[in-house]
């Protein structure tokens, strides 16, 4: 906490400051000494001879050695002392600022149920909705030439309707207030659609890329006297925007223990929590929305299997991206992939954890061919 710091910090520098006094102490002993032995030897040399008087000089020459050893004695002390005072406190906040550490959790995960998915939708948002009799969900779908947004039947995988999105990469969606949010990857602009319409009722301009997007409200939010978006843009900071004016307000900085997390990608609230896929990994942050810590993590490597791949040989597969939240009652979650073919329900194993942190694993290239591939085709 901060006030264990301020108190580690302050017993510290109080070592420090206790060493000084020590080596002051052992110098003006010495000085003392010196002192003392000097003021007599002059009167003995007044009262002597004149040979007298060359040998009690010299003798007198012979007493700055002694005092620089005092000297050098309580700068032995100091040094003594400053090595005690970083073993105890120094080293402890030097490892806090520079040693990379985790300290957020890992958990596994159960697969509920698998449903079908469209193998040609390269997934980059996908949110949940309950529309009149069915559950649907809408996926933004990204390509440099064929980007679509997607209603589709969850149940089925069947594509009710769709709107190519020409001009721009589609990326992350959010849905508030009957209106439906979508970003662009490099083109710097957003959509605003009219969901029942999807009629483009309004476009917004971002600085740097956009990645994730999700809708959070002031209860959660990092500013708690407005609704937001948080926009992810494939760095460890999430930009917040206010949900009316869409003007950036602030910028939430991601971390585990000390360790910036970095390829923040696909957002979404998940019971008060804001779930961030690690892009070109099978792993999901868990973070508190208003401070950025991760609360823990969930790994869901193995997800997809090579059974779900027989039917669709040379298939290229992409990674693990899409993240849906039914939360009615107790919610339900649902996550696929870029070019996969199921959807799945899943839960998150809270019994105990896989792993106590995600150290010392690679959660950010996993799967270091397609992330060269994709790296290569996108011109990173």
């Amino acid at each position: 906490s901060a006030a264990a710091s301020a108190a580690a910090t302050a017993r510290g520098r109080g070592c420090f400051v206790g060493a000084g006094l020590m080596v002051a102490d052992a110098r003006l002993r010495a000085k003392a000494s010196a002192g003392s032995a000097s003021s007599g030897s002059r009167a003995a040399r007044k009262a002597a001879p004149q040979p007298a008087r060359k040998a009690a000089g010299r003798g007198r020459r012979r007493l700055a050695p002694a005092a620089v050893r005092g000297a050098a004695a309580g700068t032995g002390a100091l040094l003594v002392a400053a090595s005690a005072c970083w073993a105890l406190y120094g080293a402890r906040e030097y490892q806090a600022k520079y040693d990379p550490f985790s300290v957020a959790p890992v958990f596994g995960y159960s697969k509920l149920r698998e449903l079908p998915h469209d193998v040609q939708a390269f997934t980059q948002g996908l949110v949940f909705q309950r529309d009149e009799a069915r559950d649907v969900l809408w996926e933004s779908s990204g390509g440099f030439s064929n980007s679509e947004l997607r209603k589709v039947d969850l149940e089925t995988g069947e594509v009710l309707r769709r709107t190519p999105v020409a001009g721009m990469f589609a990326e992350g969606i959010a849905i508030h207030e009957n209106k439906l949010y979508q970003l662009s990857w490099r083109s710097r602009y957003g959509l605003l659609y009219d969901l029942r319409t999807l009629e483009v009722i309004r476009r917004w301009s971002y600085s740097g890329e956009g990645w994730g997007l999700a809708f959070v409200s002031k209860q959660y939010a990092v500013d708690p006297r407005r609704d937001c978006f948080y926009m992810s843009n494939g760095t460890d900071r999430i930009h917040v925007l206010d949900a009316e004016t869409l003007e950036e307000v602030t910028r939430v900085h991601v971390m585990d223990g000390n360790r910036s997390i970095p390829l923040l990608n696909e957002l979404q609230m998940v019971r008060g929590e804001l779930w961030a896929n690690i892009w070109g990994s099978g792993y999901v942050a868990r973070i508190d929305a208003r401070t950025g810590r991760v609360n823990s993590w969930v790994n869901f490597m193995g997800l997809l299997t090579a059974e779900h791949m027989q039917p669709h040989p040379g298939h290229r597969l992409d990674v693990f991206n899409g993240i849906a939240f039914d939360d009615r009652g107790r919610g339900r979650v649902f996550v696929t992939g870029k070019r996969w073919p199921r959807l799945f329900e899943v839960e998150v194993n809270e019994s105990a954890p896989v792993a106590s942190s995600i150290l010392p694993s690679k959660p950010f290239f996993l799967d270091e061919a397609t992330v060269k591939r994709i790296h290569a085709s996108m011109n990173f």
